[in-house]
């Protein structure tokens, strides 16, 4: 079972990397990340592996389900924004 927040997580990292973001291609993408960086993103270890194993198409279908991929982007796209106060160096 992941952590919804996980799950949310490796979608926002496929989205912060310009992959494609179907639910397989976010399989694929969640495979190809390290064991440190699923960890880091939230994956809880298999006791049985002692791994971080990656969610598959079914697992993403699922939060789909239950978190519209609508309400994702807006949250992806303001994190993307500097902060008001930033002020960048000339």
């Amino acid at each position: 079972m992941y952590l919804l927040y996980a799950l949310l997580g490796i979608t926002a990292a496929a989205y912060l990397a310009s992959a494609p973001r179907g639910q397989k291609d976010l399989a694929a993408f969640a495979r190809r990340l390290s064991q440190a960086q699923r960890r880091v993103l939230g994956v809880r270890r298999d006791p049985a592996t002692g791994r971080h194993p990656a969610p598959s198409q079914p697992t993403f279908s699922r939060m789909f389900k239950r978190v519209s991929a609508t309400a994702i982007e807006p949250v992806a796209l303001a994190h993307q924004r500097p902060p008001p106060n930033l002020q960048i160096p000339s």
